[in-house]
């Protein structure tokens, strides 16, 4: 397993939905979590394309989590909800992007699915916090 630094106050995080997007259903909710992320913990939050956008498609949900990976200002990754349906891709998903720029994954429910993706590519992540419910 790889080892992660820990997250310091000012770093920009991804923030985005792997599964149901439940921020264009909520936005009151979601607003709350990325408010508490930045005066709480002190990190900047950096939402992606298809965070708010309900129907999203699989392709969508898998370019943003290749994107957030990929990119070195990004310190990590925290998804804004769970779901139902990141099974339907989660097998799809390139190895590369995360094994080669590893960094902390925040996320509960469906997000189990890409946490084992994670976890067999010796990335680990972290299971109980996203930005709706815990943040």
């Amino acid at each position: 397993m790889k080892q992660l630094p820990k997250l310091q106050p000012g770093q920009r995080v991804a923030v985005l939905s792997p599964s149901f997007a439940a921020p264009g259903k909520f936005p009151e909710v979601f607003e709350l979590g990325l408010k508490r992320l930045r005066e709480v913990f002190g990190l900047i939050p950096v939402e992606f394309p298809s965070t708010r956008k309900l129907g999203a498609t699989k392709e969508e949900r898998m370019r943003d989590l290749i994107a957030a990976f990929e990119d070195p200002d990004l310190k990590a990754v925290f998804a804004s909800i769970g779901g139902d349906d990141q099974v339907t891709y989660v097998k799809e998903l390139p190895v590369a992007p995360f094994a080669d720029h590893p960094k902390p994954f925040f996320g509960y429910s469906d997000n189990t699915h890409f946490m084992n993706f994670l976890w067999q590519n010796g990335v680990p992540s972290f299971y109980g916090g996203s930005v709706m419910t815990q943040c």
